[in-house]
């Protein structure tokens, strides 16, 4: 979001390193690709974290870095699936 996708990519493929060795939470990867706009690949890591249950998705409606990811279809399924409510 901040203009450095050189260094978000970066970041990518230091997780992506360091998820060989130890666990790396998937809603990590979900906020730099939503930051990147790559919404694709952030709904695949969302999916990936939902497949997990991570008790992080618990923030995927107040997470203010996954705003532009909110009027895509799949963000109301995801959210339907986790059990969030509807937002007003």
């Amino acid at each position: 979001m901040s203009g450095k996708r050189e260094e978000a990519q970066k970041v990518i493929e230091h997780l992506r390193e360091l998820s060989v060795h130890e666990y790396v939470a998937p809603y990590n990867f979900v906020v730099i690709y939503a930051g990147l706009g790559n919404k694709d690949e952030a709904f695949a890591w969302l999916n990936r974290a939902d497949q997990e249950r991570s008790y992080l998705l618990t923030y995927l409606t107040v997470d203010e870095r996954l705003d532009k990811l909110h009027f895509d279809p799949r963000f109301d399924e995801l959210r339907r699936r986790v059990g969030l409510p509807t937002p007003k």
